[in-house]
């Protein structure tokens, strides 16, 4: 099922959306957080105009996590 899971602001995260990514090994919770980021992410580099991927920059820091021997989720909060 395609059902909506959570919306932040006008992006919509479906159930489809976190499953994807848990078949990734990733936590239902982390899943979430990841997708909510991206969504944030999104919304505020189409605001200010910058054209950037976010699995370029995900990559970026999940490198620098694992450079300081940490989770990317650890990481980022």
């Amino acid at each position: 099922i395609d059902a909506v899971a959570v919306i932040v602001n006008d992006r919509i995260i479906t159930l489809y959306d976190i499953d994807k990514l848990m078949s990734q090994n990733i936590s239902k919770k982390d899943a979430i957080g990841i997708l909510i980021d991206k969504a944030l992410f999104e919304i505020e580099t189409q605001k200010r105009g910058i054209d950037a991927d976010i699995f370029e920059i995900d990559n970026y820091l999940a490198k620098i996590a694992q450079n300081n021997k940490m989770s990317l989720s650890s990481f980022k909060s």
